[in-house]
């Protein structure tokens, strides 16, 4: 790397969907910060060749029916920071992807700007939610006992 560049945040991406993959690793690219260094269509194909990483988009329903928590844990040698990238279809999926320390997640469908931004936010150490999640964490993490005034809400 060139000096007075900017610091490279190493990026890797697990998705069983080539076509994701593709589209999210351009648009990540295209920014001078962000490298996509490694891909997989699961977290052991990520972990076979892949270098450092810094953050792993890591979505949360792969075709090998690995569970979100179990994959966070085989992550976790690494030290990167994962982001739960996910079409929101399957709340409990997030749910135990944040019980199992994800540090952000943020749903396919966002806007490549917002992706981008969830990926540096994580990376710099922040929790990072898709804006319609947001509020909701918000008021949970305000709750003392978000479970006694609405039993079986869906929490993140």
């Amino acid at each position: 790397m060139q000096s007075g560049g900017p610091e490279l945040t190493r990026i890797g991406i697990v998705d069983d969907h080539p076509a994701i993959v593709i589209g999210t690793a351009a648009f990540l690219n295209a920014q001078r910060d962000l490298r996509v260094v490694a891909t997989g269509s699961t977290v052991h194909h990520l972990l076979r060749d892949a270098p450092a990483l810094d953050v792993v988009l890591l979505d949360l329903v792969l075709a090998d029916g690995s569970s979100p928590a179990t994959n966070l844990a085989s992550l976790a040698g690494t030290n990167a920071r994962i982001l739960a990238y996910t079409s929101g279809d399957r709340p409990a999926l997030a749910r135990d992807a944040a019980r199992a320390a994800a540090a952000g997640m943020i749903r396919k469908s966002e806007s490549p700007r917002a992706i981008v931004e969830a990926v540096r936010a994580v990376h710099r150490g922040e929790v990072s939610a898709s804006a319609d999640r947001a509020p909701r964490r918000v008021a949970v993490s305000e709750d003392r006992d978000p479970g006694a005034e609405h039993p079986g809400a869906d929490r993140p």
